[in-house]
């Protein structure tokens, strides 16, 4: 299978678009590691990709989802959480042109070393503390637009690690309908906050009359 890319692309962080209106699984071989999704991006690349998509249309939505975003990260930041982050979903789509509408929200698998030495060491109990503070699945999407699911990178359990990692990018590498492959995102999530910033502002920018 060969996927052509627009010159314009060819340095870009993220490819464009293929039939269907979704991302490429990859650039240009599956065999290429360097080419394959998750596209690795920083958050700046990401926002200014899909925040004014389709091109021109001034989607308010797509604005909203973003804001939430950033905010969903400055929370775990917060918390002293870093990782990474794999976004998928309709957001990552061309939604509104294939189907008529704007993206719900932003799904998001959160990579992430728990930023506890002591205290929280039994996983559920880590899942009910990120619950109880609208971070995970329906309240963190309640709150920030952001279906939040999560995978701790714990050493000492490479299995869970393998497993979970297995399911969720398995799941979000398909459309749930069509059953095609498709290419998703991945943004760095860091205690430094400089590249958030520069993200944010170019939402407000975007935003101002």
């Amino acid at each position: 299978m060969q996927i052509e890319i627009e010159e314009d692309f060819l340095d870009s962080a993220i490819p464009p678009w293929i039939e269907g209106g979704i991302l490429p699984p990859f650039r240009d071989s599956p065999a290429k590691r360097e080419g394959t999704s998750p596209y690795q991006c920083s958050i700046e690349a990401m926002v200014r990709r899909f925040l004014d998509e389709p091109e021109g249309t001034q989607d308010s939505n797509r604005w909203e989802l973003l804001r939430g975003f950033l905010d969903y990260r400055a929370a775990l930041r917060l918390m002293g959480f870093q990782g990474f982050q794999c976004v998928s979903g309709s957001f990552v789509e061309q939604v509104e042109s294939i189907r008529g509408r704007t993206p719900n929200d932003l799904d998001v698998v959160n990579f992430l070393h728990p930023p506890f030495a002591n205290g929280v060491e039994q996983l559920t109990e880590l899942l009910n503390w990120l619950n109880d503070r609208h971070l995970l699945a329906g309240k963190a999407k309640a709150r920030y637009g952001v279906d939040g699911h999560l995978v701790i990178l714990d050493k000492s359990a490479p299995e869970y690690v393998v497993e979970e990692t297995q399911y969720w990018l398995g799941l979000a590498s398909h459309q749930r309908l069509s059953l095609k492959w498709k290419g998703i995102t991945r943004v760095e999530l860091s205690i430094e906050e400089s590249e958030d910033a520069a993200a944010r502002r170019i939402v407000d920018e975007w935003r101002s009359p």
